[in-house]
Parts: structure tokens; sequence; C-alpha cells
């Protein structure tokens, strides 16, 4: 019996030959380019494409990647843990990759490691451009290469130190005074800023510390009311009597503002009649808690889908990579039914 013989591709000469006209003209077609505006160039061009279809053609990805001179993908960086995919995280990327889908771009996930495995990438320019959006160990490198083989890049909801890179930021500081305008608006003036364990080395730590201090008039070196500890050592504080018991705690992220309801409500706590509990990053089911959360918020899709215009006005309209240019998001406050009016005792 026979063997059967594998299906070969359809070539762009094969098109052309049966079309009658030249592979260049065929090219043309095919990516809706045309040398000519008349009827007749256009009807041409729709015949060749006709006869491509008939023919059962199917565009050649390295042949594109060839003529054009690019990937059409740029390498999403990321530490080897899933931080990636956790909260809004996994919103900024989805717009991210949408809006590049959008352009026919795609994403290429590129943990980066101590086994230096992304450095080939690099080397082998495998993708057009590169977007940082998580805190990096290796940070120093990876900006070594970018600048190195003069790659279109962009920080994502980071900054690195790096400000001869592109940036998205959000404005964590004027997103904090308006969580304590809210706060105070009720009434409260004793307000705990709860900042827990979780990402202490990130730029938002800092900007939210800022905001809360000055809102408060508080001296810088004055941490009486600024908590990094789990949630079962703070009740020391939220439990204690006297004019200096908080009626009010910010929390740096839902990952210390859920927690801090459950062991709140352990101790009898009752949320927000006897305290009242912001957080940032509005996370999914955050609405859906018992109370509700109120979340200081910003819209993590815009994000990621400006981010993705940044890049890729770098890579298709070969703008300088070097651009320091920062595009801030503001937040908004989602007022729901964790706070409420201070305690009257």
């Amino acid at each position: 019996m026979t063997a059967k013989q594998p299906n070969r591709r359809t070539t762009i000469y094969q098109v052309a030959e049966r079309a009658g006209v030249s592979s260049s003209t065929v090219s043309r077609a095919l990516n809706g380019v045309s040398k000519e505006k008349s009827q007749g160039s256009a009807s041409r061009a729709q015949r060749i494409r006709q006869i491509a279809e008939q023919m059962g053609y199917q565009p050649n990805w390295r042949a594109r990647v060839f003529a054009e001179g690019k990937t059409r993908s740029v390498g999403l960086l990321q530490p080897s843990e899933d931080t990636m995919f956790k909260g809004v995280n996994t919103q900024i990327a989805a717009g991210f990759v949408s809006e590049l889908y959008k352009h026919k771009y795609h994403v290429v996930l590129m943990p980066i490691g101590e086994d230096q495995e992304w450095q080939q990438t690099f080397d082998e320019q495998r993708v057009d451009g590169y977007a940082i959006m998580q805190q990096l160990d290796e940070v120093e490198d990876v900006c070594e290469a970018i600048v190195r083989h003069d790659s279109p890049a962009v920080l994502i909801n980071n900054t690195e130190n790096r400000n001869y890179l592109p940036r998205v930021l959000i404005d964590d500081y004027a997103g904090m005074q308006l969580a304590i305008r809210h706060l105070t608006l009720l009434g409260h003036s004793q307000i705990g800023l709860h900042l827990g364990t979780h990402s202490l080395g990130h730029y938002s730590v800092q900007e939210r510390l800022r905001g809360f201090q000055e809102a408060m008039g508080f001296k810088s070196g004055d941490d009486s009311m600024i908590w990094r500890e789990d949630d079962q050592s703070i009740m020391r504080h939220l439990g204690r009597g006297g004019s200096n018991r908080p009626t009010a705690v910010i929390c740096y992220s839902h990952q210390e503002a859920i927690p801090l309801l459950y062991t709140l409500s352990q101790f009898g706590i009752k949320v927000p009649q006897d305290m009242s509990v912001i957080s940032f990053n509005d996370i999914e089911f955050s609405e859906y808690l018992n109370p509700p959360l109120t979340t200081m918020a910003y819209d993590a899709d815009r994000v990621g889908r400006v981010s993705a215009q940044l890049l890729l006005r770098q890579i298709n309209e070969n703008v300088d990579g070097m651009e320091r240019e920062t595009v801030t998001l503001k937040q908004h406050l989602i007022v729901r039914g964790s706070t409420g009016p201070v305690p009257q005792s």
C-alpha cells in the first residue's frame, strides 16, 4: 500500500501562477496593499484573494516575519512565581493582551529566573518589545539587556527606578488622600494604616504611606498608627481602649483587608458599627464580602491597554525607546458597607 503523502502548503508562487500575475502582486493583494487606486486594480486584488482562498492558501508566518522585520509578538516579563495571575494583575494583563491582539500582536510570557534562559530571547530578538509588570530580582540584568539591544520596552504599574523607560503608574498618593477624606467626612480621626507584610518593596507602598502621613499630619518618623504586622498581631492595636483606639483602618490591599474582616468578626468587633475598613485594589469579589468592602479602585483594564499602546508606538512608529514618558492614572472611591460613621462610644 502506498504511503499517504503529507499535504503541502500552497505557496504564494502557485497562487501567482494560477492568477497569471507576479508573486509581488499577489503579496500586495493578500496584505491589503495596492500600488494603484483604480477600480481595475481593486478588482484584480479581489480576484487574487478568491483564487488564494480556493487553493487553500495560508499565510506563511515565517515569511511574513522576514518580510516585515517583525515577529508581531512582545515579551511580558514576570518573576518565576505566579504573582502575574493574582488580584488586579490579572485584569491588567488581560487589558494588555486584548489591546495587542487588536493590533494583531500576541504575548509571550517570559519567566525571569536564575537559569538566565531569557537572555537568549533578547540575543536572538525573538520578540519586538518587552513589558515589565512585576518586580524582578534580576531587574538590573533585564534593563541592561533592554538598553544593549535598544529594545522597545514599557513598565506596567512598576517603576523599578528606571527613569529612562516609559511607564504607566497609579496615583496612589492621591488615592490615599481620597480614602482619608472619605473617613474624616464620616467623623473618623483615629485612623490606622495596615500595610501588612506584602509587597513592601513596591512603589505603591511608599506613595500610600506618604499620602497617609501628610493627610493625617503625622511626622515622618511617627509610626504609631502604621502597622506592618499580620492580622492576629494587629488586634492588640485595634482592641485597645482609650482615646488612641482606632475607629477606622485603611488596608494596603485586599490581601490585608479580607483576613482582617475575618479576624475582627472572630473577636466580636462589628464592621462598620465598631470599626470601619477600607482597602486598595477592587478585586472581583470585593462587593460580595460580608460586609461588602469599600475600596480605592482604578481601571486595571485601561492600565494594560495604555501600556500596550505605549509599547506599540515604539515598535511601529520607530519612537525612541528611551523616551521618559510617564502616564499616571487616577483612582476613584467605591463606597460599600465596610465604612460608616464613627462609633458614638
